[in-house]
């Protein structure tokens, strides 16, 4: 039993708990994806929401592999 939380295992919040396991890896920084955290199952990859907000317009449509039309 924890002498701070008093559980076993530690309580979420206590400062011995154990770091979080990620559910993914993003496939463009190589970051931890965590339960809870919004991304984009790319096929390629999940790509976490950090990752997406730092793409340009046309990133994004590739990724979603669609292209811009010139006109």
């Amino acid at each position: 039993m924890c002498e701070v939380c008093h559980h076993d295992p530690c309580a979420a919040g206590c400062p011995n708990a154990a770091d979080p396991e990620p559910v993914h890896i993003c496939s463009e920084c190589k970051e931890g994806i965590y339960e809870g955290s919004r991304y984009f199952p790319g096929p390629q990859g999940p790509i976490c929401l950090d990752c997406i907000k730092e793409m340009d317009p046309e990133e994004i449509f590739e990724l979603l592999g669609e292209s811009m039309s010139v006109a």
